[in-house]
């Protein structure tokens, strides 16, 4: 009787010490759990923040691509007007535009690479404040691009006009000079033959001859006054 008290006593002080470790397993796990659901929380914020600045970056490259699409479309018009302007007074113009086409390639060339580049997609990591602050480095680059592209277009736009202006003003000086010499060389007398045929000969020699006699009487001694 007494062994199996002893027996049932030495099973109980087991089963409290599973129990004890039990319990012990189930407060880890459940602190395990507590940090799973943070890091899990923190996840979804970064997750939601990469989606906030990709959506950011996507609108960005549509208002980017807009903006391209609206500056070839105004400098295709200038070209045109251009072309159609300056291929009646100098053929050369063709020629120039031409090559202004051949050195604006490039620059389409580039955008598209960084395009392809900007719509790279984005890992979902945690962010750290360098992160953040990488992020703010490239938000500034971007932009500092998207300006100096649309400064290297307005660049090429006003190169295009002065070259433009600057084909067809010596055209039309030319054209100018020659017909005013035209005219001149039909028209203009010169002034030795307009002098002697606005002079009649009769009046050239009766103008002479009271110069003659106006000369003798000043000649002649003066006569003197009788006395009375």
């Amino acid at each position: 009787m007494s062994s199996e008290l002893d027996s049932l006593r030495q099973r109980i002080i087991e089963l409290e010490a599973e129990n004890a470790e039990v319990k012990a397993k189930y407060i880890k796990v459940m602190d395990e759990n507590a940090e799973v659901k943070a890091e899990n929380a923190k996840l979804r914020c970064a997750l939601e923040e990469h989606e906030a600045r990709f959506t950011r970056l996507e609108q960005r490259d549509k208002e980017k691509t807009n903006l391209i699409a609206k500056m070839d479309d105004d400098i295709k018009e200038i070209k045109q007007s251009s072309a159609n302007a300056s291929s009646v007074e100098n053929p050369n113009n063709v020629v120039r535009l031409g090559k202004l086409e051949k050195m604006a390639k490039p620059s389409n060339t580039s955008d598209s690479t960084f395009n392809s580049n900007a719509c790279k997609p984005i890992c979902t990591e945690t962010k750290s404040l360098e992160d953040k602050e990488t992020d703010d480095l490239l938000d500034e680059e971007y932009r500092r691009k998207v300006s100096d592209e649309i400064r290297q277009r307005k660049r090429e736009k006003k190169l295009q006009s002065e070259l433009i202006v600057q084909e067809s003003s010596p055209a039309i000086n030319t054209s100018c000079i020659t017909d005013l010499s035209t005219t001149s060389t039909g028209l203009v007398t010169p002034p030795e033959q307009v002098v002697e045929e606005s002079i009649p000969k009769e009046s050239s020699a009766k103008s002479a001859i009271p110069c003659e006699s106006f000369g003798n009487k000043q000649d002649t001694p003066p006569q003197k006054i009788p006395e009375f």
